[in-house]
C-alpha cells in the first residue's frame, strides 16, 4: 500500500512537472497544433538549436536546405550540412509568444506573428506570416513558401 500512494506520488509531481514546462509536453502536443508547432520552430531557432528547428520542417523545406548544402559544400570546398543553412533570419516569425493562426485548412495552415504596437482599431497588427503543412500527423514549418 505503501509503495502504491509512493508511486502516485511520484507520478503526479511528473504529471505536473510536464504540463508546466513547454520543452516537456509530448510529440502530439507540439505537433498537433500549427501555432504550437510554429512556436516549437521559434524556440529552437532563438537557443540556436538548428537540428531541432530542422526536424520540425516540411519534407519540401528539409530538400530545398539539403539541396543547398551540397551546392555550398561543393562551392566551400567542405562539408556544411542544412543545419548550418538555419539562421534565425530565414524564419519570418520572430518570437513565439505572439503567434496566432491566420487561416487552416486541409493540410495548410498559415500562423502570424502579431507586433504588440496596436493599429488604428486597438488590434495587434500582424507581422509576418508562416506556412505550415500536415505531415505524418504533425505539423511541419514550410519554410520557403511564399506567404498568402
Amino acid at each position: 500500500m505503501r509503495r502504491s500512494a509512493g508511486r502516485t506520488l511520484i507520478l503526479s509531481v511528473l504529471a505536473a512537472a510536464t504540463a508546466a514546462c513547454p520543452a516537456c509536453r509530448s510529440r502530439s502536443d507540439r505537433c498537433g497544433d500549427p501555432v504550437a508547432a510554429a512556436g516549437a520552430f521559434v524556440e529552437a531557432m532563438e537557443t540556436g538549436d538548428r537540428e531541432a528547428a530542422l526536424a520540425l520542417l516540411s519534407a519540401a523545406a528539409r530538400d530545398e536546405l539539403g539541396r543547398a548544402a551540397a551546392e555550398a559544400s561543393a562551392t566551400a570546398g567542405q562539408a556544411i550540412g542544412p543545419a548550418d543553412l538555419l539562421v534565425p533570419e530565414r524564419s519570418v516569425l520572430a518570437h513565439p509568444g505572439r503567434l496566432r493562426l491566420k487561416a487552416a485548412a486541409g493540410n495548410a495552415a498559415f500562423v502570424e506573428q502579431v507586433t504588440p504596437d496596436a493599429g488604428e482599431a486597438g488590434e495587434p497588427e500582424p507581422g509576418g506570416i508562416q506556412r505550415l503543412v500536415l505531415e505524418g500527423g504533425c505539423w511541419r514549418v514550410d519554410l520557403f513558401a511564399e506567404p498568402p
